[in-house]
Order: structure tokens, then C-alpha cells, then sequence
């Protein structure tokens, strides 16, 4: 579980969480980003509506020109800002701190979840290098649901593999299916695919049989989930929300046929393997040169005798190929669509890094002497490098287009 979780890192956590938390609503911080202004607006308006109305919020916005309810996903992403709302924090900047609390329990999530299949040192340093990356810039601070996807990916992953050795983590996949569901729809597919890929990787292991007990259960509280989200709806509204839902997302997402399909697919495939090569930089590239000359020790096992490495890492590498190849085909892009996959690639090429250069190994071991500090002291210094950088109202560097 790691060497230093207790009650140093409880507190450093606690510490830093109430000063951002105060920060963000001292500077009254705000984003510029689009989608993050319209679930604000939602999530304000539904904090002034009775709880039973917020199973369906209506658009309540001037960012936007569409009216009526609101279909684009599930409410959910909306019930944790608006509660805190209710409890007193600032109405406009609560989603902000829902976020980025999602952000920390994410981070924590990482180390917890890597300590299953790598070395100590390994899981801690990722629990602060993958907050390096590219992409956690670009949405360190925002109000939508690319945090709590991420989040509930992991979570998923977490409960089915500790669920071997007691069936109780179920209940964390479970949570993690249904949370994912209540907020990003039919994007829930994604998990319960990796919770298989994760489990064959080691078909003879043991608690096999309890963990895919666990995992068809988890699936089977989904799906009552969306019965239960389904007739909530309808009750309030006297109108379904999934028909609606899932055929305006299919509708969106579809392909077009014709001529000029194979060269579209092939430009949105070349569009998302740029994004992953660019948001993980630059562990995906330390992945693409390594993990080429260690393939086959690392396939087989013999890089790693626990198998930790090859199991993580053949998760890994279906889900981010799989994120990729599902997207490439619609002509819907944006490099929100796989943000789980950026961190997945990165964690790998992460990994490979720490295992064949003993100067970065003693590079990590440096900071690794100062955990749980160096993990907590990112995360402060990263978003607070955020907060005032927009209270001073500082120009975006943008040095990748992003959506």
C-alpha cells in the first residue's frame, strides 16, 4: 500500500487541499475554457433547485445557444459542485474545487494502483512525475469530466484487482462503473473492458474466480444504475433520457461512408497517436525506444518475475490502442475523448525510464527521500502556479492546439 501512507500523508494532504480550496475562492478563480463555463453556469443554477430537480438540470446558460433540458451526458457531473454549493462555498467556484479534489484522490489513486504491479519506489515517483505531464496543464484546473473519468478508470482498476484476494473491493469497481456512468454516459464502456484485459493477463493467478465474480456483479449494478437514472428521469420530466442520449451521441459520432472514408480514418488515427506521442511527452517517446528492444523480455515475463510489469503494461497498451482505434472512427476529435490514455503511456514509458537509467533511478531515490512532501509539494505548486498565473490574468501559452 505503500511506505508512507498514515497519518504524515493524511495530514500533508488535508494541509494543502484547505489552501487551494481557500485559494480558489479567495481570487474568485475562473476559467477560460468553454465547457468548464457551462457546467458552472448548470451547476449554480441546480444548486438553487430542489435536489429532486437536479436528475434533470436544463442548459441555464448564456455560453451556449441550446435550450431545454440538458442531454449532452448524465447529470452527475454536476450533483458534487452543487452540494458544496449548498454547504456554503462559493457557488461559481465550487466546481473548481470539486475538481480538484477528484485531481488529489486521483494522484493518490496512481501510487496506491501502481504499488500492485511495480516497485515502491516506482509507484511513488509516478504519483508526482504524471503530474508533469503535458496534458495535467492543460486540465489542472477546470469543471469538466475529464478528472473523474480518469479517477474512475483507475478505481475500477484498483477494486477488480484487489478484489482477488477479498470480494468487499467489488464495491470499488461497482462505484466506479456507476459514478463514470452518472457522468460521462456511454463512456462507461471503457473501463469494464480493461477490468477483462487486466484479469486475463493472469488467468491462472489466484482469486480469479472471485474477481470476475466481482466484475460481472459491478456490471450488473451498472446497468441497474441506468435503470434506476432512466426511471428518475422520466418521473421528473415525464420524458426518457438514454433513447434521446444515445442517439443524438451516435448520431454525432457517426462515420460517414464514401470515397474519402479510409483517408479520414487514416487522418483521425494519425490525429490521436500525435496526441498521445505529444500529452504523454516524454514518456511516450522513452516508451516507443525502450519498450521496442525490451519487447520480448517483457512479454514473456523475464524483465519482471512477479509478471506486476507485464500485466500493467499489456493493460495498458490494449486500452490506449483501444481508446485510439474507437475515436479514429468517428469524426468527432478532441483530445479530451482519451484522456485516461495520456497517463497510461506515460506510467509505461515512466517506468521504463526508472529501470534502465540509474541516473534518473537516482533522481527519483533524491525526492523519494522527502515523500509524501514531494508528491503534496507538486500538486501545491503546480495549481497554485495555476491560480495566480489567471488572477493576474497572464497570457496562455499554447505550445499544442487542444479543444
Amino acid at each position: 500500500m505503500g511506505r508512507y501512507f498514515g497519518l504524515k500523508e493524511v495530514g500533508a494532504w488535508l494541509v494543502a487541499l484547505s489552501m487551494i480550496l481557500f485559494f480558489i475562492a479567495m481570487v474568485g478563480f475562473r476559467t477560460r475554457d468553454p465547457d468548464s463555463s457551462l457546467h458552472v453556469a448548470i451547476s449554480v443554477r441546480l444548486a438553487q433547485e430542489p435536489m429532486a430537480r437536479w436528475i434533470a438540470p436544463e442548459w441555464w446558460s448564456d455560453h451556449w445557444s441550446a435550450a431545454g433540458l440538458y442531454r449532452e451526458h448524465p447529470a452527475g457531473v454536476f450533483w458534487p459542485p452543487a452540494l458544496l454549493a449548498r454547504l456554503g462555498y462559493p457557488p461559481r467556484q465550487a466546481a473548481y474545487a470539486v475538481n480538484t479534489l477528484y485531481l488529489a484522490c486521483t494522484i493518490i489513486l496512481i501510487q496506491r494502483l501502481a504499488a500492485l504491479f511495480v516497485g515502491g519506489l516506482e509507484a511513488r515517483t509516478l504519483s508526482w512525475l504524471l503530474q508533469l505531464i503535458p496534458i495535467a496543464f492543460t486540465y489542472r484546473l477546470r469543471a469538466n469530466h475529464e478528472q473523474i473519468v480518469l479517477l474512475c478508470f483507475l478505481a475500477a482498476l484498483y477494486g477488480t484487482e484487489r478484489s482477488r484476494a477479498r470480494a468487499v473491493w467489488g464495491l470499488l469497481t461497482a462505484c466506479a462503473f456507476v459514478g463514470l456512468m452518472y457522468v460521462k454516459g456511454i463512456l462507461v464502456v471503457f473501463p469494464p473492458i480493461a477490468c477483462a484485459v487486466l484479469l486475463l493477463t493472469d488467468r491462472k493467478g489466484p482469486g480469479m474466480r472471485r474477481a470476475w465474480t466481482m466484475l460481472i456483479v459491478a456490471i450488473a449494478v451498472m446497468f441497474a444504475a441506468a435503470v434506476l437514472y432512466e426511471a428518475a428521469f422520466r418521473s421528473m420530466t415525464g420524458e426518457g433520457f438514454i433513447g434521446p442520449y444515445l442517439g443524438r451521441q451516435l448520431k454525432t459520432a457517426a462515420a460517414p461512408h464514401g470515397a474519402a472514408f479510409i483517408p479520414r480514418k487514416t487522418e483521425n488515427l494519425v490525429w490521436y497517436a500525435a496526441r498521445v506521442l505529444w500529452f504523454s511527452f516524454p514518456w511516450s517517446l522513452v516508451l516507443i525506444a525502450l519498450g521496442w528492444r525490451e519487447r520480448k523480455r517483457v512479454w514473456t515475463g523475464r524483465a519482471d518475475p512477479s509478471n506486476g510489469t507485464r500485466r500493467a503494461g499489456i493493460t495498458c497498451l490494449v486500452m490506449t490502442l483501444l481508446y485510439v482505434l474507437v475515436f479514429s472512427l468517428s469524426d468527432r476529435k478532441a483530445d479530451r475523448y482519451i484522456f485516461p490514455a495520456y497517463f497510461l503511456v506515460a506510467a509505461c514509458g515512466a517506468v521504463m525510464a526508472l529501470r534502465h537509467s540509474a541516473r534518473f533511478r537516482r533522481l527519483a531515490e533524491r525526492f523519494d527521500s522527502r515523500q509524501p512532501r514531494t508528491t503534496v509539494d507538486v500538486f501545491f505548486i503546480m495549481i497554485g502556479l495555476h491560480l495566480i498565473g489567471g488572477w493576474l490574468h497572464l497570457p496562455r501559452v499554447k505550445i499544442w492546439p487542444s479543444d
